[in-house]
């Protein structure tokens, strides 16, 4: 069926053995499903989930997808097989195929169509050591951690499509269920489930996933990690990608539209700065720093070289005294990655305008 908008924001999803999202018609793929016309999909955390079938298998999707600032950790854990026809048969509506005429997989894929305009950026993902001895393990077959997107999507995001999801090493969750490793091994050990899904030789002990009581869940289960991961300041306005359920000193400020207050290293802000861009230069995104001494309206604007606007990233916002740091994801205000040069962007608040320049080289 169709679907005017699919919203899915702040949550966690683990322990799935197949997909997150399944918008899909198996009686017939090419006739595909009723049109999904809006998605979006921001800072949520998947982990734990084997994606037997894929991680977000969206259909026929219509105007605009926006999938940001999430976090994925063994996402597509049983990971990409070529020669498994029982898997790669629910890829039948995307028109990608291997040498050896399966359906090629990949973690989010659609039917291409050519209207939508995809938004896909600040999406981090990583394989853990127990993962990667997974597919370290099935080199036989052979089985790799795959492509997160489609080619499809991957030639409608254009340049974007290089930093649509970046590897980061293993963010170090708080306290989380073991990747389901048993079940992965049930299914490709020829002695066990294997690709004809004979169950006789299931032994519960030994081939069970991680299961948990319900306390655990509601009060254990934990997916905050380390400050220092690339991920921790890599979402959009430099919060952390994925679930901000898991971050509440900070939910509540993003739910405000603020940015992400910084202290500085002796907690104290005393005038106005405007910090040098990092990386620079850059592409296409960077990360721009400021303070204020005191509660204040603040603006900061990126410009092109010859003085036009070009993002407003701070739009006459009222914020604390303190340090705060932007991302900006090289777009122009209408939405498409702005062209290599020299840029200049420039802090303003009551009678204070301070400016930098930075280089977009793509």
């Amino acid at each position: 069926v169709s679907c005017d908008s699919l919203i899915l924001v702040n949550n966690t999803f683990t322990n799935y053995q197949d997909r997150v999202v399944r918008h899909y018609n198996f009686g017939n793929p090419l006739a595909g499903t009723g049109d999904l016309n809006y998605a979006l999909i921001d800072h949520n955390t998947f982990y734990s989930g084997m994606g037997f079938h894929g991680l977000l298998s969206l259909g026929n999707v219509g105007g605009n997808v926006v999938i940001t600032n999430n976090l994925l950790v063994d996402a597509f854990s049983a990971g990409e097989d070529s020669t498994d026809v029982t898997r790669t048969a629910e890829w039948g509506n995307v028109g990608e195929f291997y040498p050896n005429g399966n359906n090629r997989m990949s973690w989010i894929f659609s039917a291409p169509n050519e209207v939508t305009a995809w938004d896909i950026s600040n999406n981090y993902y990583a394989i853990s050591a127990e993962g990667q001895a997974f597919f370290d393990a099935h080199t036989a077959e052979p089985i790799t951690e795959g492509s997160p997107l489609s080619w499809h999507i991957n030639t409608a995001l254009g340049v974007d499509s290089t930093t649509a999801f970046v590897k980061i090493p293993d963010p170090g969750f708080t306290n989380v269920q073991d990747l389901m490793i048993n079940v992965m091994n049930f299914y490709v050990d020829p002695a066990g489930g294997n690709k004809t899904k004979e169950t006789g030789a299931w032994v519960r002990s030994e081939d069970d996933m991680d299961r948990r009581p319900i306390d655990f869940w509601i009060n254990d289960f934990d997916v905050s990690y380390s400050t220092s991961s690339m991920a921790y300041t890599g979402a959009e306005m430099g919060y952390p990608a994925g679930n901000l359920n898991a971050f509440p000193d900070l939910l509540a400020q993003w739910l405000t539209g603020m940015p992400l207050a910084i202290e500085p290293e002796d907690g104290i802000v005393t005038d106005y700065r405007l910090n040098q861009n990092y990386p620079n230069p850059f592409n296409p995104t960077t990360k721009i720093s400021y303070s204020v001494p005191e509660h204040s309206v603040v603006s900061l604007i990126v410009y092109n070289s010859i003085g036009q606007e070009v993002a407003r990233l701070v739009n006459n916002q009222e914020v604390a005294a303190g340090q705060y740091d932007i991302t900006w994801n090289g777009k122009d205000m209408n939405g498409h990655i702005a062209a290599s040069g020299v840029y200049f962007y420039q802090l303003v608040s009551k009678n204070v305008v301070k400016t930098m320049k930075m280089m977009l080289l793509k």
